[in-house]
């Protein structure tokens, strides 16, 4: 298709979607000129200065979600109809039904839903639509969309595509107590994922986590048999990726999966079979902390001490710690975690003990183990995981009522962020610290943060974060704020 004729299509697609989405009553007169003293409003502003089209077309996806999530549904779906990316505005046009449903606003959930030209986005919609419905009691209703949701994911072509409907389709069915139908539309699933046979590494990565969702959902019918058969069959997809560290990760989630459902030693076969040392050592890790979430501490730390990895063995440690914390048996978990090796595993752990301990009442106890996280963080080299752990500190300070020690390490990881090179690292930790500064209502000094994001996403990103803030606490930008805000739009529009 011509660029002509695209444009010609899409413009007809909108009006004719217009003239849908104004007959359920919704007005699509949106403000002439947006304020870029307000938060989307500068978001808006730093997507208007992305070059690239398909990361314009993401960045005003994210925008026109959080006027969603601000319940601003009307200028949410104008701004979608900007979106020059059919793929991208279909599933923004999506997320915006979802939240007309999260606002109990079924029948405009429904409607713009039924717009939706692309059946599998439509399907995937529906089925949202009718889990809010499962979760506000309504499960006549919940049946009654998903079995709309079904008839539509029967037109669906791509044997992928079709097999995720059917599988998501499957849980409104367990839901409501059908589980006869759940486990067939399941099996339909599962032969679409067979009927597959594209050998492409990303077909084969779709394929897994298709075969890993339809495994989870048999799980909740208690069909587990038939859900280890399904993980088997995920491993061997998995085993066929040529690409190591790829084969390795979903060899992670796959394990995981298996430990999540009592299978562990299952789940330990898996991750023997992982290459890469680290990330066989983080599986095994995750895998100690389902095992001790069973109260089994010896089988938990005899495996924990077999991983060769020293952060992952501290990570695996830590989990032990955490879980002694939890049952209040907090000798044994100051014990655990003094065995721990790696500075950052052994920081983390003290912060979730002195979490459990603030849970207890015991605040001086839980500042005691803050302050050795903190002298244990500023040992470390400067980069982007000490910022991180910086982060996690303050935030718990914050928890404990201490926020004028929060302002202080945050002030400490702002530095440390700035003199990170690397160009996704630095702008997440940049986001990580202003995300706290929201947290504790510091929004002049959370824009300062936010301006030094240079990656336009995350900074689109953390923006809407603010936004949603003062629309959940019903703050107000002071005027110090709003004028960086403006001088933030001025300088993107340059």
């Amino acid at each position: 298709m011509n660029s002509k004729s695209h444009k010609h299509r899409k413009s007809i697609t909108i009006l004719i979607m217009s003239c849908l989405i104004i007959a359920l009553g919704i007005h699509l007169s949106c403000p002439s000129k947006v304020d870029k003293d307000t938060p989307l409003g500068c978001a808006l502003a730093v997507a208007e200065s992305i070059e690239d089209s398909d990361d314009r077309a993401r960045a005003l996806s994210h925008i026109a979600m959080s006027y969603a999530e601000g319940k601003n549904f009307n200028y949410a779906i104008k701004l979608t109809q900007t979106i020059d990316d059919d793929r991208v505005r279909t599933t923004t046009l999506a997320t915006i039904a979802i939240a007309f449903a999260e606002n109990k606003q079924f029948y405009k959930a429904i409607g713009l839903a039924e717009t939706i030209e692309d059946f599998y986005t439509k399907s995937q919609a529906l089925t949202s639509i009718a889990l809010k419905y499962v979760q506000a009691g309504h499960l006549d209703k919940a049946a009654t969309v998903a079995s709309k949701s079904l008839q539509i994911a029967d037109s669906i072509r791509e044997y992928l595509n079709k097999a995720e409907a059917l599988t998501q389709i499957s849980e409104i069915y367990t839901h409501i107590g059908e589980n006869d139908k759940a486990s067939e539309l399941l099996s339909q699933a599962w032969m679409n994922v067979t009927l597959s046979t594209d050998t492409a590494f990303f077909i084969k990565s779709t394929k897994i986590r298709t075969l890993m969702k339809i495994a989870d959902e048999y799980t909740k019918i208690e069909l587990h048999e038939t859900a280890s058969i399904v993980l088997q069959q995920a491993q061997k997809v998995a085993h066929s990726i040529n690409i190591e560290n790829l084969k390795d990760r979903h060899l992670f989630y796959i394990a995981l999966q298996y430990a999540q459902i009592g299978q562990e030693d299952a789940a330990i076969k898996v991750a023997e079979t992982i290459k890469n040392i680290e990330m066989k050592g983080h599986t095994l890790a995750q895998i100690v902390g389902e095992i001790v979430k069973d109260d089994e501490y010896d089988r938990a730390i005899r495996l924990a001490k077999t991983i060769n990895h020293i952060p992952a063995r501290g990570e695996a440690l830590a989990f032990v710690g955490v879980k002694f914390a939890k049952d209040k048996e907090y000798d044994r978990a100051l014990k655990i975690i003094e065995t721990i090796d790696d500075a950052y595993a052994k920081a983390y752990a003290l912060v979730w003990l002195s979490v459990k301990y603030a849970e207890d009442n015991s605040n001086e106890k839980a500042v005691e183990q803050l302050s050795k996280a903190l002298e244990i963080i500023e040992s470390t080299e400067d980069g982007f995981f000490k910022v991180l752990a910086f982060v996690k500190v303050a935030e718990q300070y914050t928890k404990i009522g201490q926020e004028g020690k929060t302002l202080e390490i945050l002030s400490e990881a702002f530095n440390g962020a700035t003199i990170i090179e690397d160009d996704y690292l630095k702008p997440t930790a940049l986001q990580a610290i202003a995300e706290v500064y929201v947290k504790v209502g510091e929004y002049y000094q959370s824009l300062t943060v936010t301006g030094a994001i240079e990656n336009p996403y995350l900074k689109i990103m953390t923006l809407g974060q603010i936004n949603q803030n003062l629309i959940e606490t019903g703050k107000r930008l002071d005027a110090q704020s709003k004028q960086l805000l403006r001088e933030m739009s001025s300088d993107v529009a340059l």
